[in-house]
């Protein structure tokens, strides 16, 4: 993204007053659902992935806050408060991990809902272990942990998620916990525990701006109200990056696409995409239905943020193969939007992605035609090889 650009994006934010969040104010209850009440919703043994028990609790009652849905002082809180106030006052004086393992045992094991106890952390014990850093440096980083858990009175909206994701360290329930990746000796776990610190390290230094929020969305009609009257319509402009990185980008929208469950099995072990399923039976994603399913997830995405957000980019990745990216392309064409690629360094790819964006632009390819096209790409005899692309060329 160029400096003209970025320029000329703020200049479009500054005059339709954009910003990136939903308004509230202007809700349609036939489409948008508050998350604190979703009419609807699967039970929760069937929305959560895990065995446990997951009622939904309000944050009120979680034992990191200082009073309870009552406004009553939380004892949980007030003990688990000082055990921390501790932690600071001497890690800096300790040669090893022992004070950190036991104030995260110490209240994980305080809460009375789980039967067996906690003895040690495992997973933290081996990244300690095969760390290169020094001891000292990590000890610093933990406390940066600890220094926002207990900046739970006094938070802004960025700051309270920051407070909520220090907490994971020391919450039993797996399924919204670190609790996991403590406990794990897996490769990906001791990865997971340098991503995680690294995170508080750079919030201590600078703390993100902003707000953060959640809505679902509902499009019943899209086939009719988007895709259907926009068939005759031109693709919208797409370009590659070979070197720019999602994260780095500013003013655009970004989008994840690669779990119902937000952040997927970032808890666990899961280090992948779907991609992976998708690469075992990919001629299956051609199929109709299929390519109904991925373009109608993919246009809601794009056209959530509505009409005022028409010309801002929507920037993403490696969302599938060939198949995803033509989707991905159609739906940014329904919302008028230019799509901003990030190859992450696959220029080759990136390089065929160039060439496939510029046959359709020649070819004056529409919104309907490149879906009719993605229809008769051809189905694969088993371990054959194909690229989406150079069918779709030869079609042209």
């Amino acid at each position: 993204m160029t400096s003209s650009e970025l320029t000329h994006l703020s200049e479009v934010f500054g005059e339709r007053n954009l910003i990136f969040q939903p308004d509230y104010s202007s809700l349609d209850p036939k489409r948008h659902y508050r998350y604190c009440s979703i009419s609807g919703l699967e039970d929760p043994e069937h929305f959560h992935r895990f065995s446990e028990d997951t009622e939904k609790e309000l944050l009120l009652k979680q034992y990191w806050r200082p009073v309870d849905e009552n406004d009553t002082p939380n004892p949980h809180y007030l003990e688990n408060r000082t055990r921390l106030e501790n932690f600071l006052k001497e890690y800096k004086n300790t040669g090893g991990i022992e004070l950190l393992e036991t104030t995260i045992l110490e209240i994980l094991n305080s809460d009375e809902r789980i039967v067996e106890k906690f003895e040690s952390l495992p997973g933290l014990r081996k990244f300690f272990k095969v760390t290169t850093e020094r001891i000292e440096d990590l000890m610093e980083k933990f406390a940066n942990v600890v220094r926002i858990a207990l900046c739970v009175e006094d938070v802004l909206p960025v700051e309270q998620c920051a407070v909520l994701l220090a907490w994971m360290f020391f919450d039993s329930r797996r399924n919204r916990s670190f609790l996991n990746i403590l406990n794990s000796t897996h490769p990906i776990s001791i990865e997971k525990i340098k991503f995680l610190l690294h995170y508080f390290e750079k919030i201590t230094e600078e703390m993100p701006q902003g707000v953060i929020s959640f809505m679902k969305i509902k499009n019943s009609n899209f086939w009719e109200n988007e895709f259907e009257k926009n068939r005759e319509k031109k693709l919208s402009k797409a370009m590659v990056f070979d070197e720019l990185l999602i994260e780095q980008t500013a003013l655009c929208t970004q989008i994840d696409f690669a779990n119902k469950h937000i952040g997927g099995g970032v808890l666990r072990l899961g280090g992948v995409q779907e991609e992976i399923r998708f690469l075992i039976n990919m001629s299956q994603q051609l199929e109709e239905q299929n390519l109904k399913k991925e373009l109608l997830k993919c246009g809601v995405a794009f056209t959530a943020q509505g009409q005022a957000f028409e010309g801002i980019p929507v920037v993403s990745g490696w969302w599938g193969c060939g198949a995803y990216v033509l989707i991905q392309l159609i739906a940014s064409s329904i919302a008028n939007r230019t799509l901003y690629l990030c190859t992450f360094g696959e220029s080759q790819m990136g390089n065929k992605c160039k060439q496939m964006m510029r046959r359709l632009e020649i070819n004056q390819v529409t919104v309907g035609e490149l879906y009719d096209l993605l229809l008769k790409v051809p189905k694969l005899e088993l371990y054959e090889e194909m690229h989406v692309f150079d069918s779709i060329e030869e079609m042209l």
